[in-house]
């Protein structure tokens, strides 16, 4: 059975986790799925919001929290997140610290063993 490939908007704080989120961004577009740049148009345009929660981009002010206020009123809250550093460092927006997230906190420490280990844990996740 063949999948319905998705417009998937990547919200994120542009620091020292964009490794990860360019290494989803390049396995969701194997799968066949489209992502944008535009915030706007991109949310609007998305059938899905993959947020990556760090402190960086939950910090307040900052865009993150623009894109997630924007894509509750254009979603209906339709976001998923991936928290990409340790929960007591990250302070999600009151908006979405309800919403369950994908624990990815410790990529990092993963990523540097590479091997199986890390192409194991990477697959896990991401699928």
């Amino acid at each position: 059975m063949k999948t319905k490939n998705l417009n998937i908007f990547l919200s994120y704080g542009h620091d020292q986790n964009t490794e990860l989120v360019e290494m989803i961004k390049h396995d969701l577009e194997k799968r066949g799925h489209d992502w944008r740049r535009s915030i706007t148009d991109g949310l609007t345009a998305s059938d899905k919001v993959l947020s990556f929660l760090s402190k960086h981009a939950t910090r307040d002010p900052g865009v993150f929290r623009d894109e997630i206020a924007i894509a509750i009123g254009v979603k209906g809250g339709n976001i998923q997140t991936i928290l990409v550093e340790a929960d007591e460092e990250v302070k999600p927006p009151v908006n979405i610290d309800h919403i369950q997230w994908l624990d990815m906190h410790n990529w990092k420490a993963a990523y540097k063993q590479e091997g199986k280990a890390w192409t194991n844990l990477y697959e896990e996740k991401l699928s």
